[in-house]
């Protein structure tokens, strides 16, 4: 008799991976935005000339997740931490965010870099069963996004 091992992940379309492992399965996830401001000024002869000024990355929000990482949760909970977070190695981590299809093949792959949890929201109804933690909503802050140009799908 062939036994299926058990994935909590399974109906969940966007992964986060940490330190290689897949740490969350999630099913919303807000957008990954950057803004770059625009500098304008004139030059010699009077045109308005713009260049690119500063870039900030917009907080990324993921939503009705479950995770079942220990290192993920404590990952979560060091911000929250009595002392100063800055001081805890690990308080800031390169995270990868996977979107699958429909059959579950990865089909884009960023790297979000220097993550931290501003912000976290638990659900605490929990089944009685299983050795989940719920997420409701958690707040990363991402200094940078690279998008994973290698990644080629075959469908």
């Amino acid at each position: 008799m062939s036994v299926t091992p058990y994935d909590p992940y399974k109906t969940f379309r966007f992964r986060l991976i940490m330190d290689g492992v897949v740490v969350a399965g999630l099913k919303n996830v807000g957008e990954l935005k950057w803004t770059t401001s625009v500098n304008k000024y004139r030059d010699s002869t009077g045109t308005e000339v713009k260049t690119p000024g500063n870039t900030d990355i917009s907080s990324v929000v993921l939503q009705r997740g479950i995770t079942q990482n220990k290192q993920f949760k404590d990952f979560a909970y060091l911000t929250f931490s009595s002392t100063d977070p800055h001081e805890k190695p690990g308080f800031k981590k390169d995270l990868t965010m996977e979107l699958l299809n429909n059959k579950g093949q990865v089909v884009y792959r960023y790297f979000l870099h220097n993550c931290w949890v501003s912000e976290f929201t638990t659900l605490p109804a929990l089944d009685s069963e299983a050795n989940t933690i719920a997420i409701e909503s958690i707040k990363l802050e991402v200094e940078g996004i690279t998008p994973d140009d290698a990644l080629v799908v075959n469908e």
